[in-house]
């Protein structure tokens, strides 16, 4: 057993360094959220099924849905999301003109111009996000406090 002296020595030196270690702490925790929010876009919100969701049909921009975690200083940062061009269109829904240029369709040539588009919002990155927001909260805040009782503890 720990004597009050021990404790208070453990719990003194455990916090020296503290703030440059909680950065790499809340970076390992945020990674496991953003793996968490990427395999539920891809598995619920890229599966289908349509109109309401986007459905399979390459498999391009389900397999291009990525995390990563940036750490600056005290400032620790996870990103979900895609480098697919029309993953955003998707995201976000799409009203303007779209030029075309000229092409084959079927036997006849189609000449280029423009085309107003609307394209509604099919979001599969924000659901998915706001589906795991709490549970996040509570990873960040139990790896945090995991490693303020291992510093204190001396473990």
């Amino acid at each position: 057993m720990m004597t009050w002296a021990e404790f208070n020595k453990n719990v003194n030196s455990g916090f020296l360094g503290l703030e440059k270690m909680i950065p790499k702490e809340l970076a390992a925790a945020l990674q496991r959220a953003a793996r968490l929010v990427q395999r539920t876009s891809q598995e619920k919100y890229l599966s289908g099924p349509r109109p309401e969701k986007l459905g399979v049909v390459s498999g391009r921009l389900r397999r291009s849905i990525a995390t990563r975690v940036d750490v600056s200083g005290s400032r620790v940062t996870a990103l979900v999301g895609t480098n697919v061009v029309y993953g955003r269109i998707h995201e976000l829904g799409f009203r303007g003109r779209v030029l075309m240029s000229q092409r084959l369709r079927g036997h006849s040539m189609v000449r280029a111009g423009g085309r107003n588009m609307r394209m509604r919002a099919r979001p599969f990155l924000a659901p998915a996000i706001a589906d795991h927001a709490e549970e996040t909260k509570q990873m960040v805040a139990k790896s945090l406090k995991e490693y303020v009782v291992r510093k204190i503890l001396g473990k």
